[in-house]
């Protein structure tokens, strides 16, 4: 599984023949250690938000540890600051993962990750995502 988080990494190297300029904004990822609250009133860290609405999705998921979907989406994140497009976020997951309920978990961890800790390209993935559908 770190593997898999090496791979994200290492998608900078490719990124540069995979991006748009007019497609990716660059990232500011310092405020994602910020609190947020959750509709019950109760302080969460990002990491913790990120987590209880993964689960709400997949909620008998136990195949990825937490700290290994953090990773993955915070990686996801440093990815497209770097330069990568969201289909090659998702297609180095796609390659990497063991199978399609890993790919699906960890799929959904990069597109949750990506709304938790790096917002600015929720348009990106919005897009991405509707090419995807046609």
């Amino acid at each position: 599984m770190r593997y898999l988080i090496a791979i994200l990494l290492g998608i900078t190297l490719i990124a540069p023949a995979c991006s748009s300029e007019s497609e990716q904004p660059k990232a500011d990822t310092t405020s994602v250690e910020q609190k947020t609250q959750s509709s019950d009133e109760k302080t969460q860290t990002p990491n913790e938000a990120f987590l209880a609405e993964l689960h709400r999705e997949y909620p008998d998921q136990t195949e990825v540890p937490d700290d290994i979907l953090i990773e993955v989406a915070k990686a996801s994140c440093t990815t497209l600051d770097q330069g990568a497009t969201i289909e090659a976020v998702f297609l180095e997951i796609g390659m990497a993962a063991d199978g399609p309920q890993q790919t699906a978990i960890l799929s959904e961890a990069a597109s949750e990750g990506i709304a938790a800790y790096c917002p600015e390209y929720v348009p990106a993935l919005t897009k991405a995502a509707e090419r995807q559908s046609r």
